[in-house]
């Protein structure tokens, strides 16, 4: 998965893709549990389409939010030092 170049570790571009197209598939996953949940948290908490939205938002801006503290922690020296 990775190969020494210069007594660095680097990742293949095949890896690389590989780690994309399973992030993407997750965020795809995820929108799909969050739209098939929709219906039962309108008529739960009785909301108007309006609040709904509000709901997707504020749950798409908790999960992106997560998602950019997740890769900077799969990265620290890479991602700390150029200033990423």
């Amino acid at each position: 998965m990775t190969t020494a170049v210069s007594g660095r570790a680097t990742a293949t571009p095949t890896a690389i893709l590989g780690i994309i197209l399973a992030s993407y598939f997750m965020v795809l996953l995820d929108n799909s549990v969050i739209f098939t949940g929709l219906p039962s948290i309108r008529s739960g908490l009785e909301l108007s389409p309006a609040a709904l939205s509000w709901v997707q938002d504020a749950y798409t801006l908790a999960f992106g939010g997560l998602l950019l503290l997740a890769s900077r922690a799969g990265a620290p020296g890479r991602a700390w030092r150029s200033g990423l």
